[in-house]
């Protein structure tokens, strides 16, 4: 959060928390994605 509130001209309140709230979520999407996509093969494939 310290880095937007650097960056941009966001102050600590509301929208500070939404957007950092919709990166992170973005973000851990995009990088758990690839995971799913390798494990729910495997857990058919053994049966789960």
């Amino acid at each position: 959060m310290l880095a937007l509130m650097k960056w941009t001209p966001l102050e600590e309140g509301f929208y500070l928390y939404e957007v950092t709230g919709y990166s992170t979520g973005a973000i851990t999407t995009y990088m758990s994605v690839p995971v799913d996509m390798v494990k729910i093969p495997s857990y058919i494939a053994i049966g789960i």
